[in-house]
């Protein structure tokens, strides 16, 4: 009760003042009544009692503030006028406030703008209900490597094993041929799901109730869930959806629901447009495989009180038994052994797992960002600080103490670092798209969920509450440390300032220097590596070259059809206007789906293990791959004509050593088994999968003899335009065959730039960073000596009165700017060398140590400080003796 009690008296205080003053005003005045009247005893006059216990208690209104700072509300008005004060004196300078806080705004939100990347990448949990009891299942397999595709009679053994999961559910994706209402067929990427797929996770569509009961007792149907995206995408949010057909591989589903916004997929990264139920054992549909695969991806939920290890041993033991009974597994070359389990809170990582590392160096980068701006802004401030030093001595002699003081610093640098934080959020929310544009956007595209959830908000509020605690600490420790009445003086200590905080000023600018130094080299360094990179680009103009993916469905299309369709593809493409060459392969340079490799083993014994692709006639002359030797393929080399093969120099020297390898005979393992190949022809070396490595050996076997699975074309454009070309393209694709889509159009350059998107990503943003950091310093240095000319202005006009040369005073101001940044480059010169080879396995083709990296920064750093010291340095030059010696 008394607590309450005093709530309300504190309540009341704050919001009816005048009355709570008139309160103490008339117990006060009760108060001198009583004691007036107690001395009226011993016969003086009551003016006489009333002066006497004024003299004996002291000043009235000392004590009506003793009695108000004993309240918890006076330290919350005291607070908030310390808030008001801060905002007067920010909003009085403007100019400074504003650069502050866009200063303070950067650092943090690219701080919160990578760390939410990096969240939503590595830690963030699955918006599903009980993310923390999920757990995967991992395939290990007899040479002890591990796998997520798994036989899906696991599940059905593990789901009958009720004592270890509550649930178990499954999903597999691929690409889908889709239509409606009649359109032209598209590609999609369809997640087929176990039926409890979306209860089991507690997942509730947005639309719709997912799949029926019918099918999750077991009766499959053909229904389909719609993912949010595609459902606004390609059907333009139609709420009337339900219920309504569309063609899967030309077979009839039925749409039942749409997935909820937040709810991309188990996979990091991915969203397929829409999920499928998987077919039960025994069941299939002739139309899509994908329905009845034999291998799926495994996620179970653990029964309250079953830990992973205790359910990982008894899920290996009640899986043995199906895996020994699989005969597909027990077939495989390296069948699984046993089934691991691993936590499933935050799903599979999918392709994104590869950027963790680089991610990681962002966070740091970005870290050292902020650094730079923390370091910055405190100087700044205790800059000002310093020539606040009077208007501080005039507050301390009317009776603040120091803790009062204080508080008004760290008052201001809390209202900065607030004003920075709301704006660093709005800073990482418009950066987030930019982020995700440098993830590679493929047949499979990738998708993030960038929205801010809670644990970046704290780390954004966390940043915030740091750099204004280590902004206000300097300025605080300032008023405690120094003697505030010297402000209080006119003469030429007074103005000066104190050596100290210049020297603090100094080391504050060399940290500044060093860390942008580490950051710059970092950022040079991954952009030599990227320049190299790019130069290793072997193909001739690649803007010009055009490719189209597109999947004839091999359960619509049998090997022969396919071989027609692609024949004619060919021929026809090859004849369009404005068209140099056509040429398909199975997947062509940077494909999607990474590099192919067979062993290839020459009749001498002699074996190396080899990339490959599935070619046509031309593709050579479109991608502009030299032909050293020998012939390309031609419509000779059909399916039922001799087996022949191309390869590159580097394989045929591997093989061959200096002989001609044209019509030697090599084996290699195909899906026949091993077979023979008659060497035709010899082309130039080529990075063809990857810029990042040497060109490898390379084999290529004929798309008429081997048959595509999922072909590419590639069309060189001459002088039209390539827009023009797509069109054509697509109207061919129409007249051939409506039912086979096209998809993933894109330029050969944009192929390579996706290939390279891991380290565009680093090396763009440190690039960002490095520049921001460089502008930073460049501030902090003008900043620094500015504020020195300004203080020694009287020093300065002694000098040019005593006969000190204009050039003199230049080169001393300039000098006292380049001391600090040599300092700064010598402290941070070692730490750079050390990081940059921590790194070392990020580059290509550049050595960590790299000179003309660190020599191009340090000649920038010079260049800045040149620049940084020049305006100041000439404003005191120019100044006239007379005028300083009167400056106060």
């Amino acid at each position: 009760m008394s607590f309450l009690r005093n709530i309300t008296s504190g309540l009341r205080s704050l919001f009816r003042k005048e009355q709570v003053d008139r309160d103490l005003d008339e117990e006060l005045d009760a108060y001198l009544e009583m004691a007036a009247a107690e001395k009226m005893r011993d016969g003086i006059t009551r003016r006489e009692a009333l002066r006497a216990v004024r003299l004996e208690r002291g000043s009235l209104e000392v004590t009506k503030e003793i009695v108000r700072s004993a309240t918890w509300e006076s330290f919350l008005e005291t607070c908030w006028q310390d808030v008001r004060f801060g905002l007067r004196m920010l909003t009085k300078n403007p100019g400074f406030t504003a650069v502050v806080v866009l200063m303070l705004a950067l650092g943090i939100g690219a701080n919160a703008a990578i760390f939410n990347t990096a969240n939503a990448v590595l830690w963030r949990t699955l918006p599903v209900a009980d993310p923390q009891g999920l757990v995967r299942l991992i395939a290990v397999r007899q040479d002890r490597t591990e796998h997520e595709s798994i036989p899906i009679g696991i599940a059905e053994e593990l789901r009958r094993s009720r004592n270890i999961f509550s649930d178990v559910i499954t999903r597999s994706d691929d690409g889908l041929s889709f239509s409606y209402k009649g359109s032209a067929a598209e590609r999609v990427v369809g997640e087929v799901v176990s039926a409890n797929f979306f209860d089991s996770l507690g997942i509730r569509p947005a639309l719709g109730q997912g799949f029926s009961a019918a099918v999750q007792k077991g009766q499959w149907a053909p229904e389909v869930v719609l993912s949010y995206r595609f459902w606004q995408r390609r059907f333009g949010s139609d709420p009337h959806v339900l219920g309504q057909s569309l063609r899967l591989n030309d077979y009839p589903f039925t749409i039942v629901g749409v997935s909820p916004e937040d709810f991309y997929s188990l996979v990091i990264g991915f969203d397929p447009e829409l999920r499928v139920p998987q077919m039960p054992p025994g069941q299939s549909l002739s139309q899509s495989e994908l329905l009845s695969t034999a291998d799926a991806a495994i996620m179970a939920r653990l029964k309250p009180g079953v830990g992973i290890v205790q359910a990982e041993a008894a899920a290996d033991a009640a899986c043995q038994q199906s895996l020994q009974d699989d005969r597909l597994n027990q077939q495989e070359a390296n069948p699984t052994r046993h089934i691991r389990l691993a936590p499933g809170a935050r799903g599979w990582q999918g392709d994104l797992a590869h950027y963790r590392i680089s991610l990681l160096v962002l966070v740091g980068l970005a870290c050292v960002v902020l650094l730079v701006a923390s370091f910055n802004l405190t100087s700044m401030l205790h800059a000002r600080a310093t020539t606040r030093r009077r208007e501080l001595a005039v507050r301390a002699a009317i009776g603040a103490g120091k803790s009062r003081l204080v508080r008004q610093m760290f008052t201001e640098s809390a209202l900065l670092a607030t004003a920075a934080g709301a704006a660093s959020l709005a800073i990482m929310s418009s950066t987030g798209e930019t982020i995700l544009g440098f993830l590679p956007q493929g047949h499979i595209n990738v998708v993030l969920n960038v929205s801010p959830d809670p644990r970046t908000l704290w780390f954004t509020a966390a940043l915030t509450v740091f750099v204004g605690v280590l902004m206000g600490l300097v300025p605080a420790l300032y008023v405690t440390r120094n003697n505030l009445t010297l402000g209080l003086k006119s003469d030429s200590a007074a103005s000066m300032g104190d050596a100290r905080g210049a020297v603090f000023r100094r080391v504050l600018t060399m940290g500044q220097v060093a860390l942008s130094l580490l950051l710059l080299t970092m950022a040079g360094l991954f952009e030599r590596s990227l320049m190299n990179l790019r130069a290793a680009d072997p193909f001739p103009q690649p803007d010009r070259v055009l490719v189209f993916r597109m999947k004839p469905q091999k359960e619509l299309y049998d090997g022969q059809k396919i071989r027609n369709f692609t024949a004619e593809v060919a021929q026809r493409m090859s004849t369009l206007p404005g068209v140099n060459f056509a040429g398909l392969a199975e997947e062509g340079p940077y494909g999607s789906r990474g590099a192919m490799h067979v062993t290839v083993g020459a009749s001498d014994g002699r074996t190396a293990r080899s990339d490959m692709d599935i070619v046509s006639p031309g593709l050579f002359a479109t991608l502009g791959i030299p032909l050293l030797n020998g012939r390309d393929f031609s419509v000779r080399d059909g399916e039922h004509a001799k087996r022949v093969v191309v390869v590159d120099e580097v394989l045929a020297r591997r093989l061959f050593g200096n002989d001609d390898p044209v019509g030697k005979m090599v084996e290699a393992s195909v899906q026949e088994g091993d077979v023979e190949f008659e060497i035709i022809g010899v082309v130039g070396a080529s990075r063809y999968f990857d810029l990042h490595q040497s060109p490898p050996p390379m084999i290529f076997f004929s798309l008429q003899q081997a048959g595509p699975y999922m072909p590419t074309l590639h069309v060189r454009a001459g002088s039209a335009n390539t827009a023009t070309v797509v069109s054509e393209v697509r109207r061919e694709f129409g007249a051939i065959d409506k039912n086979v889509p096209i998809f993933d159009i894109k330029t050969l350059r944009d192929r390579a730039l996706d290939n390279l998107a891991q380290q565009r990503l680093v090396s763009d943003l440190a690039a960002a960073f490095g520049a921001l950091t460089l502008t930073l310093v460049t501030i902090g240095l003008y900043g620094l000596v500015a504020f020195s000319v300004a203080q020694r202005t009287r020093e300065i006009g002694i000098r040019v009165a005593l006969g000190a040369e204009r050039k003199q005073i230049m080169s001393l101001i300039a000098w006292q700017g380049m001391q600090v940044v040599l300092i700064g480059v010598a402290l941070g010169l070692p730490i750079s060398f050390l990081l940059a080879r921590q790194i070392a396995g990020m580059l290509y083709a550049v050595h960590p140590d790299d000179p003309l990296s660190f020599a191009t920064v340090m000649f920038v750093l010079g260049v800045v400080t040149m620049l940084a010291c020049y305006i100041p340095a000439r404003r005191a030059m120019r100044l006239d003796p007379m005028i300083a010696l009167r400056y106060e």
